[in-house]
């Protein structure tokens, strides 16, 4: 809260080459933000401090040490350290992943996914992945809010899952 920031869109994610009738094609557009205040409702504080409470349970039971904890509610540690730059938020990434359910650690997914942007990513990866550099591995755990929140998604990952993501970043397409 109280920070300033300019955000500059390239034209591929903004208004691209048909443009709006107050920007032109293939604009960049540029957002001057003022961050004033950050709302979560009761229901959605209330189970941020239920699964950040639950993450940090398991990491003590299972003696899981040396993670680092983001100002996001992100668990992570770098378990590989990679080389080269990390991605920057339009790039398309290369990834192997494996996706557990937490405290069970039961897996619901995993594979690879190629030139993809974070923007697809869940929010706990959106934060994570950027953390990486190419060759880089990583586990993060996410709390609920950060994955897929009270809706859950399909029949693998109920509602408000924390999720623990294992990822391997195999390179940067810039």
């Amino acid at each position: 809260v109280g920070s300033e920031a300019s955000i500059y869109v390239p034209s591929k994610y903004a208004f691209g080459s048909t443009g709006t009738t107050n920007v032109p094609p293939n604009s960049t557009v540029v957002y001057e933000v003022v961050l004033n205040s950050i709302t979560r409702t009761s229901q959605e504080q209330s189970q941020f401090v239920a699964d950040t409470t639950a993450i940090r349970r398991y990491l003590v039971d299972n003696n899981i040490n040396d993670l680092i904890l983001h100002p996001s509610g992100v668990w992570y540690k770098i378990t590989q350290q990679g080389n080269g730059e990390r991605p920057k938020v339009y790039d398309g990434i290369n990834f192997i992943y494996k996706g557990s359910l937490l405290p069970a650690n039961t897996i619901f997914d995993e594979g690879s996914l190629n030139n993809t942007s974070a923007f697809g990513l869940i929010d706990g990866l959106k934060v994570g992945i950027p953390l990486m550099n190419k060759d880089a591995r990583a586990v993060f755990y996410i709390p609920s809010g950060l994955a897929y929140g009270p809706t859950g998604s399909g029949s693998r990952i109920p509602p408000n899952a924390n999720l623990v993501f294992d990822i391997n970043l195999t390179s940067i397409n810039q």
